[in-house]
């Protein structure tokens, strides 16, 4: 009996471990893409510039962990008669004028591919050592930024990061 309690209790703790490692499936309410969170995100949307420059309502759906933060932002586009490829350099423009405006180091700025659709990753070492990632598509419309923020050093943050990044699906095609 004792040998089944032990051989019982490590099984018990390796699925209350993964049941901790559950995430939560999201789909955009526009019907654009697919994220995991670790727990339902907060939504928030207000009127605010996008990195296009218009004033939209952006929608954003965020979850914190202490100073880490996942997120996914949704700026409409209104002026829809450039490129798509052309929003996506605009808006990485004002990404790469952001961090330099605080002093922020880019340590990787690259093109990025996801479910067909051409968009822009970053990587940004913050000032206080957290760092930023970012990856950017427009899709349908919509300019989508999928934002982590890891504090610095914390490599289950990273790893989190890295799996939330990895959950992004873009569901419906880029309109041309």
């Amino acid at each position: 009996m004792r040998s089944f309690l032990a051989c019982l209790f490590p099984m018990l703790l390796a699925v209350s471990a993964n049941a901790a490692d559950e995430w939560i499936g999201f789909a955009d309410p526009v019907g654009n893409f697919t994220v995991e969170f670790q727990r339902q995100p907060r939504a928030m949307t207000a009127v605010g510039t996008s990195p296009m420059g218009e004033n939209v309502p952006i929608s954003t759906y965020t979850v914190q962990n202490g100073a880490s933060v996942m997120t996914v932002v949704d700026a409409p586009v209104i002026n829809r008669t450039l490129p798509f490829f052309e929003i996506v350099e605009r808006a990485a423009k004002s990404i790469l004028a952001a961090a330099a405006s605080r002093n922020e180091i880019v340590q990787s700025n690259m093109p990025d591919l996801l479910d067909g659709q051409v968009g822009r990753s970053f990587s940004i070492l913050q000032t206080d050592g957290s760092l930023e990632t970012l990856r950017m598509f427009y899709v349908n419309g919509h300019l989508y930024r999928l934002v982590t923020i890891t504090e610095g050093g914390n490599r289950a943050r990273t790893a989190d990061a890295l799996r939330f990044s990895e959950t992004l699906h873009l569901t419906a095609q880029q309109q041309q």
